[in-house]
């Protein structure tokens, strides 16, 4: 999360949000589509007052939320949109909100994305001991 957030960022946090991240993908015949969806994807949050199923609030903080076109090394598009925020799974109406923007985002489209809740650095030694450098070098001082 940028730091221009971090108070923000921080209360969520602090309020039972947890961060989440999206990344999709689509084909040369589905630009058109990513282009007018990912241009507007808060729009897609709902409104947090709005019981409707269909428009109503995903449990996502649409004002920490933010979006990424990415890029090649050279600077071509890569055809790829990075979302990430922060989500409160443990309010009811929002329970399923990340699957739910998800579907409002790109269904009827080719684009693909899973939306994933990232696990912190420090869980990955659990299943991969403390030494899982992808050089197979170990750390010094291990």
């Amino acid at each position: 999360m940028g730091k221009y957030k971090k108070a923000q960022v921080e209360s969520a946090l602090n309020s039972g949000f947890i961060r989440f991240s999206a990344k999709f993908t689509w084909t040369s015949s589905s630009d058109a589509d990513a282009e007018s969806r990912f241009k507007h994807y808060r729009d897609f949050v709902g409104k947090e007052s709005n019981d409707d199923i269909l428009t109503g609030h995903t449990g996502i903080d649409r004002e920490t939320l933010q979006g990424y076109y990415l890029k090649s090394p050279g600077g071509d598009p890569q055809r790829m949109f990075v979302i990430i925020g922060l989500h409160n799974p443990k309010k009811k109406k929002s329970r399923h909100g990340l699957e739910t923007f998800c579907k409002r985002l790109i269904y009827g489209t080719c684009i693909k994305g899973p939306f994933l809740h990232p696990v912190e650095a420090s869980e990955l030694d659990k299943p991969h001991g403390e030494i899982h450098d992808s050089d197979g070098v170990p750390k010094i001082g291990s």
